[in-house]
């Protein structure tokens, strides 16, 4: 067995560095000669030295290399190493001139001055006392962040991880966390329960002591909370609570409860029966029954003018309405709040367009809004009317060096409209509906327009389901489909699907096609066929599949779709991000709402690019390390190679990301569908997502057992009962 060895030297030449997770490839001088290193080294710097242990190894094609094991990094020795350190651009302000100002005045003492003395910075010419504290406090940030990631990579955590855990617990964040690992048990860290456990054991000399103590019990506790909240659930039942926690701590149910009552004690966690929550979570159930309450109290009376302009926004659309659809138009112009649910087809664009021609006659302000940019923008294209972002409207901003997130429109200053209508309700969360409710002001007409039977919202509760089980508010459900007009039964196969009859496989319009096939493979390459010879016809084909694991989920779907309609060639640039691979006319899809970033447009420079959003790798820079991407053929965004975590392929996506969009052409690929995934509702989803044309391949088996499956994955909320209540 070889051993290991310690060499040390300058750093010369960085060849490589990933900044997602620090591996790095790089020159040091090294007693007279340059020896080429890898392995995993947070903020690397030129010039700074590095004394470090490992093994020699030989690469087939790079020859002989040093891999290293561990490293210690201490500052340059050298004047013209120095001069490269300062100069490397961790330290703002300060280029070669200035560097080379610092190592002239004080020569072989530099390193000192910079560690201890920073003050002293300020004797060189062109440094005020304020730029020499910023150097020095520059200087220790970067060694503190390093023994930061350093200590996290030793429990095998990502260096990422470690720098945000530096961001926000600061130079003390390894004396921080030794105390009390449980302290990245939180959303902005992400840390498993088991990986703070792994640091507990390691950090602590009697650990089966510290397993049973009140730190640790309460992080379980909420770590368990959190978990269920990311998984849709506002609370759990506390039986559940208490099962789930002994599993993730390892101890009996009794003592868990005793930490569970003092939190409620304490006002930390909040419970309504059973049900224990959170505490925010329960003030957002809390508030949004109790602020629908009071603005569902409100009687706007259906007066003779509002008849009248009905009537004539009827006659300029050249529509009728059936009696389902007259009560919804009627219900939402006499109520402070009204549901209106339907699926495709049963009108429900039809209404808002009445609604706002009513609106518009009768002098009444209103505001459209949607979940996502891309159910904005189908408001806004179907009604002819400015929409946005549920986020937007509420006026989203970022305060405080963490660039926390806020919304500007609250209760001291509500949305100014007499109206505000919200679509794609299905798709709202509790959280987002008690933001929006804190800024709509009593007296303001709320029209909530969605489609019960889709998936629920990804983030935790059921709001438009509660409020509609709840019986509280006017509510209508159209029923009648009215888009056999467009040339397509799709609407019709989804009702069916909605009411578990197996749909006609061959309709005589052809907009649903049916092929039975067996085996990723042969399911891919009549997908490929497929995707050949509708993009003759139309550009708007969007594959969907239940999910991301197996022959036919988006991973490995991605992949192989990558190598067929955007194959490798000399002169397509690329960047590896973890497993996968972005290339030059890749098709993306934003995967998180980023209400900051820059677009820029034919006509307008604005900001903003959310959830959902796809567009196409135009362009990879790898020397300024920047991606531009180009949304709906319009908005085009530079974006960071530390922003990659952003983006995620989009030749075939899932249907929880389809929601809110429509598509000329989905394809959907049915065949190895885990269990959990086959039920009617998502199936209900994807097909509600194509508006011309719908293609389905795969096992007949597979979508007669997601319409037969009628169970959707329960979840606990408990806004129906507060509602009821």
């Amino acid at each position: 067995m070889e051993e290991f060895i310690t060499i040390s030297g300058g750093v010369e030449d960085i060849i490589f560095h990933n900044k997602e997770n620090s591996y790095s490839v790089f020159t040091v001088s090294c007693e007279g000669s340059n020896v080429t290193v890898v392995g995993t080294f947070p903020a690397l710097r030129p010039g700074e030295n590095l004394e470090i242990t490992g093994l020699w190894t030989s690469h087939k094609r790079y020859g002989r290399q040093f891999t290293a094991s561990t490293f210690q990094r201490n500052m340059p020795d050298k004047d013209d190493a120095l001069v490269r350190y300062l100069a490397s651009g961790f330290v703002k302000g300060v280029g070669v001139v200035t560097a080379q100002r610092i190592v002239e005045k004080f020569g072989a003492d530099t390193p000192v001055i910079l560690e201890e003395s920073p003050g002293r910075l300020c004797e060189v010419k062109g440094i005020s006392p304020a730029k020499a504290f910023m150097i020095g406090n520059a200087i220790s940030s970067q060694r503190v962040l390093s023994d930061v990631i350093l200590f996290f990579t030793k429990y095998g955590l990502s260096p990422a991880k470690g720098a945000r855990a530096y961001k926000y617990l600061g130079d003390n964040a390894v004396e921080k966390i030794k105390a009390d690992p449980y302290l990245l048990i939180t959303e902005k860290f992400g840390l498993r329960f088991k990986q703070a456990d792994s640091i507990a054991r390691m950090e602590n000399d009697d650990f089966g002591e510290y397993l049973q103590g009140d730190s640790r019990i309460c992080a379980g506790i909420r770590y368990v909370l959190g978990r269920a909240k990311n998984s849709g659930h506002s609370y759990l039942p506390m039986n559940i609570l208490l099962q789930s926690c002994s599993i993730v701590l390892g101890l009996d149910e009794s003592l868990i409860e005793t930490q569970v009552d003092r939190l409620l004690d304490e006002k930390l966690l909040a419970s309504a029966g059973e049900c224990v929550y959170l505490r925010g979570m329960y003030d957002a159930e809390k508030f949004v029954s109790e602020k629908i309450k009071i603005l569902s109290s409100i009687d706007f009376s259906y007066s003779e003018k509002y008849e009248y302009s009905l009537i004539e926004s009827l006659d300029e659309l050249h529509v009728n309405l059936d009696d389902i659809q007259t009560t919804a138009c009627e219900s939402a112009i006499g109520n402070g709040v009204t549901v209106i649910s339907g699926g495709p087809g049963t009108g429900k664009t039809t209404i808002i367009k009445a609604l706002i021609g009513v609106f518009e006659k009768t002098g009444k302000s209103y505001k459209l809004a949607a979940p996502t940019g891309r159910a904005a923008k189908k408001m806004q294209e179907a009604s002819g009317r400015d929409s946005r972002t549920i986020h937007r409207l509420l006026e989203i901003e970022f305060i405080g060096d963490e660039g926390d997130m806020q919304f500007a429109r609250n209760e001291k200053k509500p949305i100014d409209a007499n109206v505000v209508i919200i679509d794609e309700m299905s798709m709202v969360d509790i959280e987002l509906m008690q933001s929006l409710l804190k800024a709509v002001s009593t007296g303001t007409r709320l029209i909530l327009i969605g489609d019960m039977d889709q998936l629920p919202a990804v983030g935790p509760g059921k709001v438009l389901q509660d409020i509609i089980e709840s019986e509280t508010v006017e509510c209508t459900i159209l029923k009648n489909i009215y888009r056999q007009e467009t040339g397509s039964s799709i609407p019709i196969l989804a009702r069916d699907i909605n009411n578990g009859i197996m749909p006609d496989l061959q309709p005589e319009d052809g907009s649903l096609t049916f092929i039975e096939e067996r085996g990723g493979r042969n399911i891919f390459a009549r997908m490929t066929e497929i995707i050949m010879r509708e993009m003759k016809a139309s550009g708007d084909i969007q594959v969907i599949t239940p999910g991301k694991k197996g022959d036919t989920g988006t991973i490995n779907l991605n992949a192989m779709m990558q190598d067929v309609f955007n194959p490798a060639k000399a002169g397509k640039r690329e960047k590896k991000y973890s497993s996968r691979t972005f290339r030059e006319g890749d098709k993306v899809m934003q995967i998180k709402n980023n209400y900051e970033i820059t677009y820029m447009s034919f006509y307008e420079e604005g900001t903003g690019i959310y959830n959902g959003d796809i567009g196409y790798l135009e362009e990879i820079d790898t020397e300024s390390e920047k991606f531009k991407v180009v949304f709906d053929v319009e908005k085009t965004v530079v974006y960071d190679f530390s922003e990659t975590d952003q983006l995620e392929a989009a030749y075939a996506i899932t249907v929880h990301k389809s929601q809110g969009s429509e598509y000329d052409v989905v394809i959907m690929p049915l065949y190895g569908v885990n269990e959990l995934l086959q039920n009617r509702n998502l199936l209900y989803t994807a097909v509600s997502r194509a508006v011309k044309r719908l293609y389905i391949i795969g096992s007949k088996e597979v979508l007669m057992s997601m319409i037969r499956n009628v169970n959707k994955k329960p979840r606990y909320s408990g806004l129906k009962e507060m509602l009821i209540g």
